[in-house]
């Protein structure tokens, strides 16, 4: 019989010594004295200039002036349309 089977069983692994399960450890930075230190680069995102767009689509601005057309050639045919003469 040896002495680790005498040992308790705290200071194995839920002892002060052991990172705690439910909290997150805190990490230490550790610079080497000598030698080479490297770093990754982690890419950034990178944001691109913002497109402007027109508040009307090119159809709609076809329809409203065939629709403006179709009211002149209505209003021409009838004899003019009422609030359209100046």
């Amino acid at each position: 019989q040896t002495k680790e089977a005498a040992v308790p069983t705290e200071t194995k692994g839920s002892g002060s010594g052991a990172m705690p399960e439910g909290k997150a450890a805190a990490f230490r930075e550790v610079l080497p004295k000598q030698g080479q230190l490297s770093a990754e680069d982690v890419p950034a995102m990178v944001l691109c200039k913002p497109k402007v767009l027109p508040l009307k689509s090119v159809a709609l601005e076809k329809l409203e002036e065939l629709q403006r057309a179709a009211a002149e050639a209505a209003g021409k045919a009838s004899g003019g349309a009422p609030g359209t003469q100046s």
